[in-house]
């Protein structure tokens, strides 16, 4: 008896999630009706990518490697996840920024007189 991968069974519980057949998720996603009962323990990128757009809330870590929950639970278009280290120095920068435009401005004003 063939031992049914975990990427297959998480897989599965996503097309029960989402009351899909697994015929018509392969087909969404522009694979074989039968790419779910024959998936392995990994996926190609092309798939990945498929299911990345046309499923988005779906948690693609969750997917690969169970960790997680399944669905994201929120979505922000036009948005990144940056780490607070790198946020703090973005933040910093922009400060700087806006100090010396209101510097500039203040000069511009001054040599205006």
């Amino acid at each position: 008896m063939r031992k049914e991968s975990e990427l297959r069974q998480r897989l599965i519980e996503f097309c029960n999630s989402e009351k899909l057949s697994r015929r018509e998720f392969a087909m969404s996603v522009g694979k074989d009706p039968s790419y779910v009962s024959t998936l392995g323990k990994s996926m190609q990128t092309d798939v990945l990518e498929s299911i990345a757009v046309i499923y988005p809330r779906l948690s693609l870590n969750w997917l690969i490697t169970g960790k997680g929950e399944m669905y994201i639970t929120e979505t922000r278009p036009n948005t990144i996840t940056v780490e607070i280290g790198i946020w703090d120095t973005i933040q910093k920068l922009a400060d700087g920024i806006s100090k010396r435009d209101s510097q500039i401005d203040e000069f511009i004003q001054h040599m205006k007189k």
